[in-house]
């Protein structure tokens, strides 16, 4: 908190975090194992808020900040060359050596889902 303000409240969670976190819950199995429609939503939701966050971040550096870079923002690879394909890497890697066709194909039936319930989150703090 700023020097002599008030501390901001920490909002309850909305309904539609709520909503996605119990689903999310439910969807994951016990055994040790994700269910890969739990993959598709964190695959979805991790890269589109890695390069929305990162998006926001140049934006508000050159609207506020006179360019400066936050150190939040560095890294020591190059998060698009880098990081992010790593991620996309070992999870392609799991799903090839690990996943049948079934499994693939409920991965791929969530994505209308994770967009959908991806969207109320966002409509939600507009």
């Amino acid at each position: 908190t700023p020097a002599g303000s008030d501390p901001i409240p920490v909002p309850d969670v909305g309904e539609p975090g709520s909503t996605y976190a119990a689903f999310l819950r439910d969807m994951a199995d016990g055994e040790g194992e994700l269910a890969p429609e739990f993959i598709c939503h964190y695959y979805n939701f991790y890269f589109a808020h890695s390069a929305g966050g990162r998006m926001i971040g140049r934006k508000m550096s050159e609207m506020l900040l006179d360019g400066h870079e936050l150190e939040f923002y560095q890294w020591k690879d190059d998060v698009k060359e880098v990081l992010l394909p790593a991620v996309a890497d070992d999870i392609d890697k799991y799903v090839l050596e690990n996943w049948t066709r079934e499994q693939k194909d409920l991965c791929l039936g969530e994505t209308a889902k994770s967009f959908q319930m991806g969207g109320a989150l966002l409509s939600h703090i507009k």
